[in-house]
């Protein structure tokens, strides 16, 4: 009878801790997945497009205005930059379907003025009007429309960077709980296994659990 309890008890156990396993790994899939999505979605699209707001387009028109670069190599600039932008932002809605955030439509919302503004300079590279592309630049509109941009890009990824952080911890924190209950089945199995031992070496021996005399009180001397 203790060997058939010991047995249940030890059945129970294996099953709680493929449950608990199966759970975990589980778990720990999905956050893998997740933290690979951010991943992919910093270094393929918000990284090369923060690059081509913050860097290539300020820096060719102030090439540009300076007459570091001619207005033809400005226009083809320009060109390759809007349609790189436009194809990062297509490519970042497609990341976020189903999980779009308030920055991420303000993101949107700043990319179509910034794409107006390019338009703008690109009517003007065509006239060959570079000094109204250096009054652009000098008076600050470029900056009120680039800075923007720049800043909801930065706090995208600040928000990604701790979505990634919550997920580590989660998926730690998961893992110690884990080793914890294999810790603890690991003990329980070896208590129930010499339990389980040293009933069976009690049968091979034949012995049998010793009966207590009864001592009758009223007998006479």
């Amino acid at each position: 009878m203790r060997a058939k309890q010991a047995i249940l008890t030890m059945l129970i156990i294996v099953a709680i801790f493929v449950s608990k396993g199966l759970y975990t790994s589980n778990m720990l899939r999905g956050k893998i997945d997740q933290s690979y999505r951010e991943f992919e979605v910093v270094t393929n699209t918000l990284s090369p497009l923060f690059d081509s707001y913050g860097i290539t387009l300020v820096d060719s028109q102030v090439k540009v205005s300076h007459d570091l670069i001619t207005i033809d190599q400005f226009r083809t600039i320009l060109d390759k930059t809007l349609k790189l932008q436009h194809g990062l932002i297509d490519e970042y809605k497609k990341c976020v379907v189903g999980f779009e955030t308030i920055d991420d439509k303000e993101l949107f919302l700043r990319a179509q003025r910034v794409a107006e503004y390019i338009k703008k300079i690109q009517i003007l590279s065509v006239r060959g009007d570079v000094k109204e592309i250096h009054a652009q630049l000098y008076n600050g509109e470029m900056y009120r429309v680039v800075d923007p941009m720049t800043e909801i890009i930065n706090k995208i990824l600040e928000n990604k960077f701790d979505a990634a952080e919550n997920s580590r911890k989660l998926a730690l924190a998961e893992l110690q709980a884990y080793e914890k209950v294999v810790y603890f089945t690991a003990a329980l199995t070896i208590i129930l296994g010499v339990a389980l031992y040293r009933c069976k070496c009690d049968k091979l021996s034949g012995k049998k659990p010793r009966k207590v005399k009864r001592v009758n009180k009223n007998r006479k001397f």
